[in-house]
């Protein structure tokens, strides 16, 4: 039997939100198929976030790239959603009396790069969160310019476009080997061939592992469990802002109207 072979430009792989907007960039320079190892986009990372924009958080470089996409997560381009992508959350930072010196030091580095940080404690913390034990967490940091991010419409809008472009999605599709010789890749699934003139290894915490069957050499990631529950919401917890430490070890928000949380 003669092996299929399907011949694109961009071959990406992974169908979550990083190979979703790859593959959406590329659409308009070339051909790209995208290979998703799972039955559907989105099984993994994408799925299971927090989902919170936050121009605050990360290094400068991780703060830049944060402030470019926020003209487009508030105003996308038409037709690329029938929702809002974002609506507003605010975020929250706690400390305890052995991470009060954290929460100052991060005052510090928000002062010179936020005019909407707030510094709250007793009562002021109490209204904004009610769950918060007050005998434990004594101050907190209060960013109301955080959105909640509409990742299920983000994503799809990506893919959408993406589609709408050309280009071709091939789900419970794994990346078995690769080679590249003359300019072009020459890849195997356990589906069908590929060849590629470029290859987007969007594959989040398995990146390395389809790297190292492509003969790259891997960066040295790691896949990890990500420990997500969603638990009944306390009544009025829809209000709530994204809650986390200063120490960064919890977070938990209102979602679908529960509370999802990560220890």
């Amino acid at each position: 039997m003669t092996e299929q072979i399907e011949d694109c430009d961009f071959l990406v792989a992974g169908a979550g939100i990083a190979g979703a907007s790859a593959a959406c960039a590329l659409a308009a320079h070339g051909r790209v198929c995208v290979v998703e190892r799972e039955p559907f986009p989105g099984y993994h990372s994408t799925g299971r976030s927090a989902a919170i924009f936050l121009e605050t958080y990360g290094n400068a470089t991780v703060r830049g790239m944060t402030r470019a996409s926020r003209a487009f997560l508030e105003a996308p381009p038409p037709g690329f959603s029938d929702c809002a992508l974002t609506s507003r959350r605010g975020a929250l930072f706690v400390a305890d009396r052995e991470s009060l010196a954290a929460l100052r030091s991060h005052q510090e580095v928000l002062a010179a790069i936020s005019t909407t940080a707030l510094w709250v404690e007793g009562r002021e913390l109490a209204e904004m969160c009610p769950g918060l034990d007050l005998a434990h967490w004594v101050a907190g940091i209060f960013e109301s310019d955080a959105l909640d991010i509409d990742v299920h419409a983000l994503h799809q809008g990506f893919l959408r476009r993406f589609k709408h472009q050309g280009g071709r999605l091939f789900v419970d599709t794994e990346i078995l080997e690769g080679e590249r010789a003359g300019g072009v890749w020459r890849v195997r699934t356990n589906r069908q061939a590929f060849r590629a003139r470029w290859i987007v290894d969007a594959a989040g915490a398995w990146a390395d592992a389809v790297a190292v069957r492509l003969g790259v050499r891997p960066l040295g990631l790691s896949p990890r469990r990500r420990t997500v529950v969603t638990v009944d919401a306390p009544e009025g917890a829809a209000g709530w802002p994204y809650v986390g430490d200063i120490s960064d070890t919890f977070y938990f928000k209102p979602d679908a109207g529960k509370l999802l949380a990560s220890p």
